[in-house]
């Protein structure tokens, strides 16, 4: 799973990589192959996803959207 993960690591966003690898443990669990969580995470480095500050809209942004919205 660790070169796995590094293929996906170059092609898609962390949170993606981390629920690919949850689909790839639990189709394991469901055929019956044991994987050992402490051998797992000493092979295994996932991504940190990184949370973006979230920004609320200004009144007069709202205002806006709004009038463009009534001209339709």
């Amino acid at each position: 799973m660790a070169s796995y993960t590094a293929y996906l690591k170059g092609t898609v966003a962390p949170i993606t990589i981390k629920q690919r690898i949850v689909t790839v443990k639990n189709f394991f669990e469901y055929c019956d192959i044991e994987v050992s969580l402490r051998k797992f995470k000493l092979k295994v480095k996932l991504p940190k996803s990184v949370q973006k500050d979230k920004k609320a809209l200004s009144k007069s942004d709202i205002a806006d959207i709004l009038i463009v919205k009534n001209r339709k």
